[in-house]
Formats: C-alpha cells, sequence, structure tokens
C-alpha cells in the first residue's frame, strides 16, 4: 500500500461523508483509510456502507487528535501516511503529485485552498515549489497538507500527545513535529500544487484563541533554546502586543482577541515545564 489517510473524527457526519466522497476519486490499490472515531459508538452507524475502498474503522473511548493520530500510526502497514481533518477534502490528484518527489523525501506538504475558491486557506501558501527549513516552518504548511514517510516520522514518535486540539494545550502539535522533524535534519518539501481543501474560518471566538495559544506557549517552552523559534515565538508576541493596542478603540473585539492568545501563551508556558521537555 502506498498512502494510509488516518482520519480522527469528533461530532461531524456530513463533513465526513463529503471527505470520503472526494478520497473515492483517488487511484484504486494505492491508499486505504483509518477512521478513528471519538464519538459516542453507534454515532457515524451507517456513513461508510457506500465506499467500496478499503476502511479501518477504530471506535476509541479518548479524545485529542494527536493521541488518536498515534494510535492509527501504530497500526500503519503504507509507505505514506496523511493525517487529514475530518472537515477537508482531498484533491484527486494528490497521489500522482506525491509520487513525483515523495520516495526522495522524509515529508512532503501541499498547498490548502477554501472549500469553494482558490483563495488559500489560512496560510499565505508560497507560488513556488520550496524547502522546509528553519526560516519558514511556521508559516509555509498545515497538518492537513502534510504526506509523512511512514518510518521518519514513527523515528520522531509521532505527535507530542499534550498538545493539539481535545488538550488542554489546544494546537501547536503540527509545527512542533516540523522542529523536531528539522533538528533530526529530515528532508521535507513544500510542492505548490492544490493538494487539500478546508473550510477557511477565518473568524473564532475568544475560548478558541486562549486555548491554541496555550498550544503555543506550550511549544515555545519545549524548544526555547532554539535560536529559530526564539525569533518566532518573540515576532509572535510583538504582533500580538500590537494588535492589542491598535484596534483597542476601533475594533475592541480584534483586541480582545490578541489579549486572549497573549493570555493563553502565559498560561501554557507556564504550565509546561523546562525548556526542552519532550
Amino acid at each position: 500500500m502506498l498512502l494510509t489517510i488516518v482520519v480522527p473524527t469528533l461530532g461531524r457526519k456530513k463533513e465526513l461523508r463529503d471527505l470520503l466522497d472526494s478520497i473515492s476519486f483517488l487511484p484504486c490499490g494505492l491508499f486505504e483509510v483509518v477512521i478513528v472515531d471519538q464519538n459516542e459508538e453507534g454515532f457515524l452507524e451507517g456513513v461508510f456502507d457506500e465506499y467500496s475502498f478499503c476502511i479501518d474503522y477504530y471506535n476509541v473511548d479518548f479524545v485529542g487528535v494527536s493521541k488518536a493520530r498515534n494510535f492509527a500510526l501504530s497500526r500503519v502497514n503504507s509507505q505514506f501516511v496523511l493525517f487529514c481533518d475530518d472537515d477537508a477534502v482531498v484533491e484527486k490528484r494528490l497521489i500522482e503529485y506525491l509520487g513525483d518527489v515523495g520516495n526522495d523525501m522524509d515529508m512532503v506538504a501541499f498547498r490548502v485552498c477554501d472549500l469553494y475558491s482558490e483563495r488559500n486557506c489560512m496560510v499565505d501558501f508560497p507560488v513556488d515549489d520550496t524547502v522546509i527549513d528553519e526560516g519558514n516552518f511556521h508559516s509555509i504548511t498545515l497538518e492537513v497538507s502534510q504526506v509523512w514517510n511512514v518510518e521518519s516520522i514513527r523515528l520522531l514518535g509521532g505527535y507530542d500527545e499534550k498538545l493539539g486540539v481535545g488538550t488542554y494545550f489546544g494546537a501547536d502539535e503540527g509545527i512542533d513535529l516540523l522542529v523536531r522533524a528539522l533538528e533530526a535534519e529530515m528532508k521535507m518539501l513544500y510542492l505548490a500544487k492544490t493538494g487539500f481543501r478546508h473550510p477557511l474560518k477565518e473568524e473564532s471566538g475568544y475560548k478558541r484563541y486562549y486555548q491554541y495559544a496555550r498550544g503555543t506557549g506550550r511549544f515555545f517552552r519545549k524548544h526555547c533554546r532554539k535560536p529559530y523559534v526564539f525569533k518566532y515565538i518573540a515576532w509572535l508576541l510583538v504582533k500580538s502586543m500590537i494588535g492589542v493596542g491598535l484596534y483597542l478603540f476601533y475594533r475592541p473585539n480584534k483586541s480582545l482577541k490578541y489579549c486572549a492568545r497573549l493570555m493563553g501563551f502565559v498560561d501554557g508556558y507556564s504550565k509546561s515545564g523546562k525548556c526542552d521537555v519532550h
């Protein structure tokens, strides 16, 4: 098997069907799907009946996207693995794109567009193929777009299960994995081809800003001795402080979101132990 598509899922049916519909256009015999269902038993009953490709299904008794990914990773038998969001869709030429460069890389990432347009999703993706390095690791890719060599991600130990949606430190499990891959001198490439589509989700509430920022705080606490990480986080914090003051009087809701990010970062950093914990 060339590619395993791992899908942790919680609380979504229609979106999951849309993802599986898109996967059905991939070349038969080259992929399999692993569903890690974190819903109550029976929530997804009937969802998989109409699909003829291989689906390994697990209904688990825990919640947490990183834990779900690691659970599936221990059961993967393919050359490559993709950890896909349950509200994304896959472009039908993904495996073709992967075949062009995959054997030479530890990880290949792709452009992600909005579900209904060609707008970049959440990241200002480059227009040219680019090596992922210490200067751009934080701004060039999303977890949903990363296809990993299975042996490489296993060498890294998979995802930090204390990071990501479903945990106290609700984000940055992907960027943490990238930094560990950089430290291991792994080869990672961004391909400027649309491999996935995902809702833009441009607006989030204060609670989500706070939860995600706790993940950023833990991420920084883990890697604070690395100069390129320190530079990235320092600039992020400076922009957040500027945002608090800049929008305070004429866009107070946006100012509060920057404030939530700063407060969440401090919370996550203070509760994460010493630098370089793993």
